[in-house]
């Protein structure tokens, strides 16, 4: 099975190319560390160790949601499809038409984004801001490179990726910074309900 490169858009053309297993398996690394390094601020802080563990799940489990909702509806195939000898475990699960948006991408970007916003807001007069920042996108943009140069996704597979990891890896623990300010110092830990003729509301600081 190969696809005609003739139908791809005149951007994405030229990245339709063989696969690459060792690039593939430098981007599974790339990635793993990119996900474990928003773990290092259960070091730098342990009392906050219950709040940063659930806003990095949720983030990631946003983040999933949204890539995997976009690949099982657009089913995309991926760029070695369009070359010869696509690697056969792909193509016998079906994994070959997931190409959009990048999976890889999605995820490094998401905890890039979740770590240098919560290293911020945790340490803000940190000298380590900005190297944190740099660091954690550097890794995502070099995970996001390894897609492409294995032949797995498309530049625009990756920025949209990269997009929708940014955004979750920001909104959620964004959200949740809102959420402790408008409950206030005092009100850490309570829970507060309240009635509207629209319904019933529950508030839970913490």
């Amino acid at each position: 099975m190969q696809y005609d490169p003739g139908s791809l858009p005149a951007f994405d053309r030229p990245f339709a190319h063989a696969y690459s297993f060792g690039l593939d398996a430098a981007g599974d690394v790339l990635l793993g560390i990119s996900m474990a390094a928003p773990l290092s601020l259960l070091a730098f802080a342990p009392e906050e160790w219950l709040p940063v563990s659930v806003m990095y799940a949720e983030t990631l489990l946003l983040a999933n949601g949204i890539k995997e909702t976009l690949k099982n509806a657009v089913r995309r195939p991926r760029p070695f499809m369009y070359a010869d000898n696509p690697p056969r475990r792909d193509v016998e699960s079906g994994d070959f038409l997931r190409s959009f948006p990048s999976g890889h991408t999605t995820m490094a970007f998401a905890s890039a984004a979740f770590f240098s916003y919560t290293f911020a807001e945790y340490f803000p007069e940190s000298p380590w801001r900005w190297p944190v920042v740099a660091g954690s996108f550097a890794f995502a943009a070099a995970t996001a490179g390894l897609r492409i140069a294995s032949a797995n996704h498309f530049p625009t597979d990756v920025l949209a990726g990269a997009l929708i990891g940014s955004a979750a890896g920001f909104l959620v623990p964004f959200s949740h910074t809102v959420m402790r300010k408008n409950c206030g110092e005092n009100k850490t830990g309570s829970v507060s309900v309240s009635f509207s003729p629209c319904g019933t509301s529950v508030r839970l600081c913490w």
